[in-house]
C-alpha cells in the first residue's frame, strides 16, 4: 500500500512541477498558421506554390518564449513572539480583544486547536485570568486561560 502511495505522490509532483511548467513556458504557437487555407490552395491548382516558404509547424527560434516567469507575492507577516509557548485549547470560546473585553465578531476557537500562547497570565480588572495566543495577524487575541493547557 505504501509503494502505491509512493508512486502516486511521485507522480503528482512530476505533474505539477515539471510539465505544468513546460506546458506553460512552450504551449501553442500564439499566431498559429491555418493549414486548411495551404491544403485548399495546393489542391486548386497543382502548379501553384505556396505564398509561405516556412512551414506551418515551424520550430520556434533558439530563444524560449517571452513569457515572464510567475513569482508569488509574499506579504509581509508577524513572527511568532519569542517567548511563546506551544498550547492546546481545551474549550470552544470567542476571541476576545482584550481581557475580559469585547468579543471579536466571528473569531473562535475550538477544542484540539494548537496555538502559541504567552506563558504568563494576563489579570483583568475583574479579576479573571486570561492568556494571550498568537494567530498568524499582527494583534494579539485573548481567551481566558481555563482553556489553555
Amino acid at each position: 500500500m505504501n509503494a502505491r502511495w509512493t508512486l502516486l505522490i511521485a507522480a503528482a509532483l512530476l505533474l505539477v512541477f515539471v510539465v505544468s511548467p513546460l506546458h506553460t513556458a512552450y504551449g501553442q504557437d500564439p499566431n498559429p498558421s491555418s493549414s486548411t487555407s495551404t491544403s485548399t490552395s495546393s489542391s486548386t491548382s497543382s502548379n501553384s506554390t505556396p505564398s509561405n516558404s516556412t512551414p506551418s509547424n515551424s520550430t520556434p527560434s533558439n530563444s524560449a518564449p517571452s513569457v515572464l516567469p510567475i513569482v508569488p507575492f509574499v506579504e509581509p507577516s508577524p513572527d511568532i513572539p519569542a517567548a511563546y509557548v506551544l498550547r492546546v485549547i481545551i474549550c470552544d470560546i470567542p476571541v476576545f480583544e482584550s481581557p475580559a473585553g469585547v468579543v471579536i465578531p466571528g473569531a473562535n476557537v475550538f477544542a484540539g486547536q494548537t496555538f502559541y500562547a504567552d506563558p504568563f497570565d494576563t489579570i483583568a480588572a475583574d479579576g479573571s485570568h486570561w492568556t494571550q495566543f498568537f494567530d498568524g495577524a499582527f494583534a494579539y487575541p485573548f481567551i481566558p486561560s481555563v482553556c489553555v493547557q
